[in-house]
């Protein structure tokens, strides 16, 4: 992807990461689909955490990005 602020040196595109206690059949279908808040509000009735949904970003050369979780998350 071309980037007018310079090269990209990693690119991520619609991750997600969810806190559940069990794994859940979310992404089987609903990913990709534009239904991102009804997908989240549909997680969070169930007890899960959308910590990051179907977030995209690049980082530059020269960039420093820190991605945080949620305390001890590892």
């Amino acid at each position: 992807m071309d980037n007018p602020l310079g090269e990209a040196k990693l690119s991520c595109r619609n991750i997600w990461k969810v806190y559940a206690e069990q794994n859940a059949p979310y992404f089987k279908s609903d990913v990709g689909k534009g239904a991102t808040p009804e997908l989240c509000a549909r997680m969070r009735e169930d007890g899960a955490i959308p910590a990051a949904a179907d977030v995209s970003f690049d980082v530059l050369v020269g960039e420093i990005f820190v991605i945080m979780g949620l305390s001890g998350a590892g």
